[in-house]
């Protein structure tokens, strides 16, 4: 790196304007900026407090509750001046937010925060990546391409479906939103409650799929149930009346038997 580069963590969606970020770090003279977002929980990111010019004051990652200086949190997108790897020891662990943002602060080197009002998630965990697809039904995250307007009003009056390609659907009772693949084939009286579905899944009669994120090529049986906050991996098969329990995570090429019951740790 010889010029001004952005680091970005490849779990984020937001809808941050990278040139305003940018413009900001070279208008400070900036070593290092973080984007900060606004959480009302900050104890699962790095958190911050800024001066009335931007600087960085304090900086400290992931605090418990009683810790927690701020809501601003560090949302996982940097801009550095490639100078910022001679503080970097050759041939050894160094994190940014443990070790070189410390280091920064105690050396009083120019690191300045960037607070943003634009969508930001994390969607490192199901949950989240689930409420990211809603925040798009309700046309609060903005995906390139993708207009939301008639899906925010099919999600107010019931169940709003967005399908891939060559999906047969046998009219499933869609409540909330369903997300689905390329290649999805769906059987009668399916109940599918706020979920995504990738592609070359089978889901057969009667099944019931609530909160949940279904991987690729995967068989669901029929009349099987797979309760809130459920993963399931790539290629598994689930076979007939067999019920996953919330907060499931099946791993992928996993096979379920038939009339199996699969409860959380």
């Amino acid at each position: 790196m010889d010029d001004t580069f952005f680091v970005v963590s490849s779990d984020v969606l937001t809808n941050l304007d990278p040139k305003a970020l940018y413009k900001y770090h070279r208008s400070k003279n900036a070593l290092a900026t973080i984007a900060l977002s606004s959480v009302e929980d900050p104890t699962q990111y790095g958190i911050a407090i800024i001066d009335s010019d931007g600087r960085i004051l304090r900086f400290k990652e992931k605090p418990k509750q009683e810790e927690a200086f701020s809501n601003l949190v560090n949302a996982g997108i940097y801009v550095f001046e490639p100078e910022a790897f001679d503080l970097v020891p050759k041939a050894k662990e160094f994190d940014f937010s443990k070790d070189l943002f410390p280091r920064m602060l105690e050396n009083d080197l120019p690191l300045y925060g960037f607070t943003f009002n634009e969508y930001w998630n994390d969607v490192g965990r199901p949950s989240s990546y689930l409420q990211a697809t809603k925040d798009v039904f309700a046309g609060r995250l903005a995906l390139p391409g993708l207009r939301t307007e008639s899906l925010k009003g099919n999600l107010e009056h019931g169940g709003a479906i967005v399908t891939g390609r060559q999906c047969i659907l046998r009219k499933p009772d869609i409540r909330g939103f369903a997300v689905i693949g390329n290649d999805v084939e769906i059987g009668r009286n399916v109940k599918i409650e706020r979920s995504v579905i990738f592609s070359g899944v089978t889901i057969g009669d009667g099944a019931e799929i609530k909160e949940t994120i279904i991987g690729e090529n995967v068989r669901i049986g029929k009349g099987v149930v797979i309760q809130p906050g459920s993963v399931v991996g790539d290629n598994t098969l689930i076979e007939d009346f067999s019920k996953i329990g919330s907060n499931v995570k099946i791993w992928v090429e996993s096979r379920i038997g038939k009339e199996s019951i699969i409860l959380p740790d």
